[in-house]
């Protein structure tokens, strides 16, 4: 089984206990394309790494969890690189320094292996937002969802500290959202995207053809699914150091739960039981608050998963 995951990898520059600031390997579907692989699954990453140290490092801390490389563009452009402050709480809260580089120059040729191959696509984020690349990305994936045949994840992730007009992310996830069998966002970016709306009014809206996934943060989660009441799913308790990555490690352990429990038709995964789908939040969940318990973005295993989750 592979998964795909298309996007930026990055460098989070990091706040210590002492206010300097550490180089760390990030990147939302980075940490993904990671979480994925600590998690068992073969993991194609479609990235383009910038030309210069920072991306180096990128790029070995991707191969050495094991991430499949092949399909990455060596990029002339520097890396991108996000500053990562400790908010209240242990949230993090990210300024970022992106203007000309590597992770959003897609051209239409660089992805053309995109999916193929591959039980499932992941992507969202930052790669999804920035132009020219998020339009080539996004023909793309319209194109292997009108195929059926691949599970397309996407997770909003957004960014309103860029500057983003609402009115073109409106436009923007919409789309996305429409060719998308599973969607996983947050209250956050409900209330930023929707103000005048709440947040599971949203999710409920656009679960009339799919799987949504709204995160409450240390409230837990709830599903929405096409026909069906929501459900919720109360979060592990944990003890937060921040939470760089927890987001990320969601995704990939929910996703590693439903690849391993449907078959080939990434319809089915909506004909699930609600059983099954508490059992899969449950899990998602364990992986989430462990990525919480310590610094920086650093996904956990396989087997720790197991061991938070039966004992949950």
């Amino acid at each position: 089984m592979v998964v795909a995951v298309v996007g930026e990898a990055l460098i989070d520059l990091i706040q210590e206990a002492d206010g300097r600031y550490r180089p760390t390997p990030g990147g939302a579907p980075a940490n993904v394309a990671i979480a994925l692989t600590r998690l068992g699954i073969n993991t194609r990453f479609f990235g383009r790494l910038g030309n210069d140290r920072f991306g180096a490092l990128v790029g070995e801390n991707l191969r050495r969890n094991g991430v499949a490389l092949d399909d990455c563009v060596q990029a002339s452009e520097p890396t991108s690189v996000a500053v990562a402050n400790r908010g209240q709480g242990g949230a993090a809260e990210y300024s970022f320094y992106i203007n000309g580089t590597a992770d959003w120059q897609w051209t239409d040729a660089e992805l053309a292996a995109l999916g193929k191959g591959a039980r499932a696509l992941h992507l969202g984020s930052l790669a999804a937002i920035m132009e020219p690349g998020a339009s080539v990305i996004a023909e793309h994936v319209e194109k292997i969802f009108a195929a059926g045949k691949t599970l397309i994840s996407f997770d909003l992730n957004l960014q309103p500290s860029l500057g983003v007009s609402r009115e073109r992310e409106h436009e923007r996830v919409s789309r996305l959202v429409a060719s998308a069998h599973i969607v996983k966002t947050s209250v956050g970016d409900l209330r930023w995207l929707y103000p005048d709306r709440l947040p599971g009014e949203v999710a409920e809206i656009w679960s009339r053809s799919r799987a949504v996934v709204l995160t409450r943060g240390g409230d837990g989660v709830s599903l929405y699914r096409p026909g069906v009441r929501p459900v919720d799913v109360p979060a592990r308790p944990t003890t937060v150091v921040d939470t760089v990555a927890a987001g990320d490690t969601f995704v990939a352990a929910l996703l590693y739960r439903l690849l391993s429990g449907v078959g080939k038709d990434p319809a089915a995964l909506l004909r699930q039981g609600p059983t099954e789908w508490i059992e899969h939040l449950r899990f998602a969940n364990a992986a989430a608050s462990l990525a919480c318990e310590w610094p920086g973005a650093n996904p956990p295993m396989l087997s720790e998963v197991n061991r938070a989750f039966d004992g949950n």
